[in-house]
């Protein structure tokens, strides 16, 4: 478990996950990637830290049934989104175990002239 906090029950880490991909639809239908960005972050962070995904499955099966109809409609989203818009376009970095975006280095360029 990191930063010394204590694990999410089964049920709550499922409400925790489903509230953060609702933040995620919101912030894709209110065409806001700064706070998509931050949701798909936090959830990152969330699923890094101990938690035991296989009761938290058990705990909540309608949950987990409305977070997967979500996640799926979030992905479409998300790429209509990016079909129409370089505005959303994907990192191409990824995202760290930490949540974070993980940069791509960039070389760089002398102009002379």
């Amino acid at each position: 478990m990191k930063r010394g906090l204590v694990p999410l029950r089964g049920d709550e880490l499922v409400e925790e996950l489903l509230r953060l991909e609702t933040e995620k639809h919101n912030a894709l239908v209110g065409f806001d990637s700064d706070a998509y960005e931050a949701g798909v972050s936090a959830q990152v962070r969330l699923l890094s830290e101990d938690h035991d995904l296989t009761e938290a499955a058990g705990a909540s099966v309608q949950a987990v049934s409305r977070l997967a109809d979500l996640i799926r409609l979030n992905s479409l989203l998300l790429i209509n989104l990016n079909s129409i818009s370089p505005y959303f376009a994907f990192a191409e970095g990824g995202y760290s175990s930490f949540g974070g975006l993980n940069q791509p280095s960039v070389g760089r360029v002398r102009l002379e002239g």
